[in-house]
C-alpha cells in the first residue's frame, strides 16, 4: 500500500496539477506490479522490481564467426553486432550478452534477449541507467 501525503495551504494549478499527476502514476505502478504478481504466482521481489525498472528495447542484427567482435550502430536506430563464437548451443547469444553488458555497464542478468534467440535478428531489453 502507498501512502502519499500532500501539504499544500493554498496550491496553485501547477503544483495540483503535479499532486495528481503523481497519485495516477503511482496507482498505476501499484496496479502494475500487483497485476503482475497475481497473474504470475510464487515470483520474489527481484522478479518484481524487474517487471518494475525502466527497459530499453532495441533491434540488433548478429554477424556469427566473424573475425573481431564490434558493435557498430546503424543509421535507424539498431545495432549490427559482430560476434567470433558461431551460432551453435547458445554461443553467440551467450558472447552477445557478454558484449552488450560490457558496452552498456549492466550485469548480463539484466539483459534479456526477447525475441530471436535462433535469428540474427534480435530484439534486446536492458534496463535504462538512470
Amino acid at each position: 500500500m502507498f501512502l502519499l501525503e500532500y501539504k499544500v495551504r493554498q496550491p496553485k494549478p501547477h503544483q495540483t496539477q503535479a499532486i495528481e499527476e503523481a497519485i495516477r502514476t503511482s496507482q498505476f505502478v501499484l496496479n502494475k506490479v500487483l497485476r503482475f504478481w497475481m497473474d504470475n504466482r510464487g515470483v520474489g521481489k527481484t522478479e518484481l522490481f524487474r517487471y518494475n525498472t525502466i527497459m530499453t528495447i532495441f533491434k540488433v542484427k548478429v554477424k556469427p564467426n566473424s573475425q573481431q567482435q564490434s558493435i557498430e550502430a546503424e543509421v535507424d536506430g539498431s545495432f549490427k553486432v559482430c560476434l567470433k563464437s558461431p551460432p551453435v548451443d547458445g554461443k553467440a547469444n551467450q558472447e552477445l550478452i557478454k558484449l552488450l553488458a560490457k558496452k552498456f555497464n549492466v550485469k548480463k542478468s539484466e539483459i534479456t534477449i526477447k525475441s530471436g534467440l535462433s535469428s540474427k535478428n534480435k530484439l534486446i531489453e536492458i534496463p535504462q541507467n538512470n
